[in-house]
């Protein structure tokens, strides 16, 4: 399966959550420490969801990345 994970820095490291999986959460200090840790929860968190009979969502999540051109003053 493929999910869409959101990372996200913060004052005090970094978070990363998945939109299909509510609930499946990491944070850590440096960005790959909260891509392990985020790896190691969706797979706990998923086998979790089967070992109690709860259905498994698959990725329903679209993104795209936006870039704004810096603000750049024309005038001279």
């Amino acid at each position: 399966m493929v999910y869409l994970v959101v990372l996200e820095k913060s004052d005090t490291g970094f978070g990363a959550y998945l939109p299909d999986l509510p609930g499946c959460i990491a944070v850590g200090d440096t960005l790959e420490e909260t891509k392990e840790l985020i790896t190691e929860a969706v797979s706990l968190h998923i086998d979790r969801m089967r070992e109690i009979g709860l259905p498994v969502a698959s990725c329903s999540s679209l993104w795209f990345v936006f870039e704004m051109e810096p603000n750049v003053d024309t005038e001279t």
